[in-house]
């Protein structure tokens, strides 16, 4: 039953804002607090997101940016 999920992010670690260093490996970005978010897509591309607590970033990211970026307590899952 387990292998259905193999596609499944099954890692999580709490985000530190930066703008020059990228994560390990691509993730999805969640937010546990209201504020913005600027993240920068796999493509390179940055968008800043008005986010609610709960909210997920509908892409795959490579970076959060601490220009810009104001909410606090955000997590990344791959």
């Amino acid at each position: 039953m387990w292998q259905r999920f193999e596609n499944f992010p099954r890692n999580q670690d709490t985000v530190t804002p930066s703008d020059t260093v990228d994560f390990p490996q691509p993730s999805i970005v969640v937010a546990n607090s209201t504020g913005n978010i600027s993240a920068v897509s796999i493509n390179g591309d940055v968008e800043v997101w008005a986010v609610v607590s709960g909210f997920t970033i509908p892409c795959v990211c490579r970076r959060v940016n601490s220009t810009s970026t104001t909410a606090v307590s955000i997590k990344r899952v791959w």
